[in-house]
């Protein structure tokens, strides 16, 4: 919603960015006027501008500081296992500054070493990616990562059988304790629903639970389901989760 202020445009607008910090973004809005570009973030922080497509010279700042902003929320997750495919990707986040990068417990020494000094943080799974760990072990293992005193924020995965299971009782108490441990270290607690293993109700009212059981961030999904279609996430669901929400914690994608 800042972004969209700070661009002072009154377009509804898409972004995608790919795993080399190319931005593409397309706007549109209710009379089908349409402008998008393309464009390189490069790790001094400039924009190097690819593609350029009706997009008004008196905007172009506006654009171009909004999306330098956007980047410095980034988290930036890596699924290698390779230590040095581990320590390129982890530089790549320092190098673009990211708001964290996000790794396994077992990459924490390497991503402490890597961060100190920097302005990107450091997230650590928890349960992941099935979350179907008892409660006591899910907040065992992130009391482990937690107390290091080096971890930012821990993503943790609901229960998302419980979930689809209707057990509410078991999956509030099921988060708030992770997330009153992740709390008693003055770490951020993320919460994944996995939403692509839940019908729209069961989003809407996981995302209630974890906003009353104090969660800091609720997350769509981990990006390695394999029970079905993987969408992630899509407009219908990040809208979903927004309204059940209602600002009282943040939402990510």
């Amino acid at each position: 919603e800042k972004l969209y202020e700070d661009m002072q445009l009154n377009y509804n607008f898409s972004i995608k960015i790919n795993s080399h910090f190319k931005i593409n973004i397309d706007f549109h809005n209710e009379l089908n006027n349409k402008m998008s570009f393309e464009m390189a973030l490069n790790k001094d922080d400039s924009l190097e501008l690819i593609h350029v497509m009706a997009v008004p010279e008196n905007k172009m700042n506006a654009i171009i500081n909004g999306l330098k902003r956007l980047v410095n929320c980034i988290e930036s997750k890596l699924t290698t296992v390779i230590d040095e495919e581990i320590i390129k990707y982890i530089q790549e986040g320092v190098d673009f500054k990211c708001k964290t990068v996000c790794i396994n417990p077992s990459s924490l020494d390497i991503a402490v070493k890597m961060t100190e000094g920097t302005e990107t943080g450091i997230c650590v799974v928890c349960d992941f990616p099935f979350g179907k760990s008892s409660t006591v072990s899910k907040v065992a293992q992130g009391e482990l990562i937690c107390k290091s005193g080096k971890v930012d924020e821990l993503d943790v995965v609901s229960n998302y059988g419980w979930i689809r299971s209707k057990k509410w009782l078991q999956v509030r108490q099921d988060i708030k304790a992770v997330v009153d441990m992740c709390h008693s270290y003055n770490v951020k607690a993320k919460i994944i629903l996995e939403t692509d293993a839940l019908s729209s109700l069961e989003i809407q009212r996981a995302t209630e639970i974890a906003v009353e059981a104090g969660a800091d961030f609720i997350k769509s999904s981990t990006g390695f389901y394999t029970g079905g279609t993987a969408i992630g996430a899509s407009n219908e669901i990040m809208d979903i989760m927004l309204k059940a929400s209602a600002g009282r914690c943040l939402i990510k994608g």
